[in-house]
Parts: structure tokens; C-alpha cells; sequence
């Protein structure tokens, strides 16, 4: 096991029904998890749910001895608040259920809300999910909620405010023909590629999700690019600042002007603004920056930052 978790290479590793044994009469902890924290160099956030006599409790017979089920979470970024949110019992599910939250620094100076949870296995999970996300959402802090969430995509992708980035069936492993484990993340935050993994031991699959923030505007470099572009009836100006200096990039002023040639006539419907904004993003990567947000026709704004 700890091979495998050390196999994932992520900054953050999210871990459910992970097994704490109790510590060998000789006080070395056969815990695969502290040696995959080890070999990795992160740390580890671990929370225990419930004792038991042996994992074999739980349908796993290779494991013997007295131990503790955990939710656990390895992560390379400095953590700066740490909580753990009481979920409640379902009917049936004799494990009290929980959620780790922990607010990471990420390079930059902004920050990530990171929510590690495993959530029961009875009809009341979503339940479970609208209450978390109930709790956190007053906070408008880019958040990510990963976990064995024991419910299907379709109702997983339901949650107001929250998008999945990892769509692919996970259970049972050797077979799947359900998603119960998610990768569910809120605005302000751009999705990468995401995966289910191959079948690593467990009776769920791993899965894997790449993401990165969206830079605020008001974290902006002030030496940098501040682009701003708007259309407004027959002018469309591109104006941009670096290290102080205003220039005057692109003006165009009817539908013949000057540089008609470089970037077309203005826009008369949708689909011709469409192209004159693909233009411009061309320009706007040619000067080192890249958009980002585009609004629709009327008055159109397009953010641009430093890449």
C-alpha cells in the first residue's frame, strides 16, 4: 500500500478507509501510510472514525490485528487551519462519518480550501454533501471536495456552485459500473485533466485530478499587464499598461479603419465577434498575455493576465 500511494506523485493525496494499526510490541507502526508520507516528504492529517479488533471487520482479512479506521491526507503545501466537521450517522452505518478541512497555502499568496470526506453508504449521503457544502459555502474561498461521496455521478454533479472534474466509473475495481468517488470543485477554480486510474488494491478505484486558481484581480501583478478591452457600437480599443507606461495598441474606428486589415471590421453579430476576439487573443498572446474572460455582445470585456 505504500508503494502505491507513493506511486500517485501528487501534492495533495486524499485517502478514505485507511487503516492506523496500533503500534507493534516492538514500537515500530507497520502504518503504510506514515512510510508513504515518509518516502515523500509530506505531511499527514489523519482522522480516526471508528476502533476495531481487525480490518477484517470491515471485508478485509489480509489485514489482522487492532487498528483504527481513518480518513488521512498527505499534502506538500503548507497547511495554515485545520478543522474536522462532524457529518452524522446513516441509517444502517454504524461509522460516524467526518470532513477534513484544511486551508493550504499555494504559491502566490492565494489559498485553497481542500475538503477530504467519506461520506455513508446509505441513501442519505447527499444529504451529508448538502450539509457540508451548506457550511462551507458562506466562506468564498476556492474549495475542492474529493472523496469516497457514495452516491452516482448524476446526483454528485447536481450540487449548486460545484463542478466535477473526474467523470469515469469506480466501483467495484475490478469491474466498475459506478462513480462513487469524486473530484468536486467550486468557482475560481480551473479544471485539468482528471482520471480513473487503474485498478491499485482497493475495492475502489483511484482517481486523479490536475486544477489550477484563477488569479483574482485584485492579486494582479501591478508591474504587469492590465489589459483591458471593450466594444462599445463602432470603436474597439485595446489598451494595455507594463511597468507604468500606457500604450495605445489597437484602435479601429468605423468599419474601414486603418488597421481594418490586421483585425476586420467591426462586428456585426455574434459570430463576427467571435472572430475578432479569436484575433485578438492571437495579439494579446503575442504580448505575453492570455485571456481568459470573454462576456457576450453589448459591452464586452476581456480580462487579461501574465502567463
Amino acid at each position: 500500500m505504500a508503494g502505491v500511494i507513493s506511486s500517485l506523485r501528487a501534492n495533495i493525496i486524499c485517502l478514505q478507509e485507511d487503516w492506523q494499526p496500533r503500534d507493534a510490541p516492538d514500537g515500530v507502526s507497520p502504518d503504510p501510510v506514515i512510510q508513504a508520507a515518509a518516502s515523500l516528504g509530506v505531511a499527514v492529517y489523519r482522522e480516526p472514525m471508528c476502533a476495531r479488533d481487525s480490518w477484517a471487520d470491515f471485508g478485509v482479512p489480509a489485514v489482522v490485528g487492532p487498528g483504527q479506521l481513518c480518513i488521512s491526507v498527505l499534502t506538500a503545501l503548507p497547511v495554515t487551519r485545520y478543522e474536522v466537521i462532524p457529518l452524522g450517522h446513516g441509517p444502517g452505518d454504524g461509522i460516524p462519518r467526518i470532513a477534513q478541512v484544511l486551508l493550504l497555502q499555494v504559491p502566490g499568496g492565494r489559498v485553497l480550501r481542500l475538503v477530504n470526506t467519506h461520506l455513508t453508504f446509505s441513501v442519505l449521503s447527499p444529504l451529508q454533501l448538502w450539509r457540508l457544502w451548506r457550511q462551507l459555502k458562506p466562506e468564498p474561498v476556492p474549495t475542492v471536495i474529493a472523496g469516497d461521496l457514495n452516491m452516482p455521478a448524476l446526483v454528485a454533479r447536481r450540487f449548486p456552485g460545484l463542478r466535477e472534474l473526474v467523470s469515469g466509473p469506480t466501483f467495484p475495481a475490478e469491474q466498475p459500473v459506478v462513480q462513487l468517488d469524486h473530484v468536486l470543485v467550486s468557482r475560481a477554480i480551473r479544471a485539468g485533466p482528471g482520471a480513473v486510474l487503474a485498478h491499485a488494491g482497493s475495492d475502489h478505484r483511484p482517481v486523479r485530478a490536475e486544477f489550477r486558481l484563477d488569479r483574482p484581480r485584485d492579486q494582479l501583478p501591478s508591474s504587469g499587464w492590465r489589459p483591458a478591452l471593450a466594444c462599445q457600437r463602432s470603436r474597439l480599443l485595446l489598451r494595455a499598461r507594463r511597468r507604468g507606461l500606457r500604450r495605445r495598441l489597437v484602435g479601429v474606428r468605423g468599419r474601414g479603419g486603418p488597421l481594418a486589415r490586421h483585425y476586420g471590421a467591426m462586428p456585426r453579430n455574434r459570430l463576427e465577434l467571435s472572430a475578432s476576439l479569436d484575433r485578438l487573443e492571437a495579439s494579446a498572446a503575442d504580448l505575453g498575455g492570455q485571456i481568459h474572460t470573454v462576456a457576450t455582445l453589448g459591452r464586452v470585456r476581456v480580462c487579461v493576465e501574465d502567463r
